[in-house]
């Protein structure tokens, strides 16, 4: 990764990036973790899935545990600087003062649609600052606690700037509605062209579309939204076969090519791992 690879502890990342914007193209994708974007430089949008935001230096994204998003950029050959948090889910549910869950507050503020929020100077600094001193203090338990206890603060702090206003992002023209219909019935069967009649269009237009939003295929990303609840399911102790009828498949083997090509395990071999 260009830029500096910062500070790891127990249950959270950070990291400060300076990619260029025409060496790296994210699909979207999606992650087990709390991902917090702090962006400092550059022309950009951040998509999460069914929304989009054109960011402004100084917004703060917060994307939950398997939200599909991607930073897609407007001037190719503009730098950027970003500043990333990861937080394992079992850190942020630990992360709490009296009355207030920081866990609890993000999800709400997901179901909202409230992913993004502008940053005052002074808490821009206060984010950079703690990059600055995780970077610099040595490794000790008593370190590593105090900084974990400040991005626990950090947080509570960015959550309460969303309970003073949030903001729903704007819904990104025909593939909105697209992204939400596929949300809303990826456990069917569902194809590219079923979408396509639903929609009005052809499915080479569809598909150009999506491809272009998300730079993954219409097929990939219905992949991705079942594998998501397989795994789910697989690990609640569902069998093999209840799992593949829940997530749209018609037939076992089409649900287990695309489980073993996505896990490199079998259904059977994931549920006895992860029971």
């Amino acid at each position: 990764m260009h830029g500096d690879d910062i500070r790891a502890g127990k249950g959270w990342e950070l990291y400060y990036s300076t990619w260029r914007s025409k060496e790296r193209f994210p699909a979207l994708h999606t992650h087990d973790f709390y991902e917090l974007y702090l962006f400092l430089k550059g022309e950009a949008t951040f998509i999460v899935e069914d929304y989009a935001h054109t960011l402004t230096p100084g917004d703060m994204v917060i994307v939950p545990p398997g939200k599909f998003h991607r930073a897609a950029f407007n001037d190719l050959d503009m730098p950027y600087e970003r500043l990333l948090v990861y937080v394992s889910t079992d850190t942020l549910q630990r992360m709490q003062v009296p009355g207030f869950s920081a866990a609890q507050r993000i999800d709400t503020m997901a179901q909202g649609s409230a992913y993004c929020r502008p940053l005052s100077a002074e808490d821009v600094e206060s984010w950079l600052r703690f990059y600055r001193e995780a970077t610099t203090l040595p490794h000790r338990p008593s370190q590593n606690l105090a900084t974990a206890c400040q991005l626990g603060m950090l947080l509570a702090r960015l959550c309460d700037l969303y309970h003073d206003e949030e903001e729903t992002l704007p819904a990104t023209g025909v593939i909105g509605p697209i992204i939400r219909y596929i949300n809303d019935h990826y456990r069917e069967e569902l194809t590219l062209e079923q979408l396509s009649q639903q929609f009005y269009m052809t499915p080479t237009h569809l598909s150009h579309l999506f491809r272009r939003y998300a730079s993954l295929s219409v097929h990939q990303y219905i992949t991705a939204k079942r594998m998501i609840l397989a795994r789910t399911l697989l690990r609640q102790g569902a069998t093999p076969q209840e799992v593949s009828s829940q997530c749209g498949y018609q037939d076992y083997s089409s649900f287990y090519r695309a489980f073993l090509k996505t896990e490199g395990a079998s259904p059977r071999q994931y549920r006895d791992v992860h029971l």
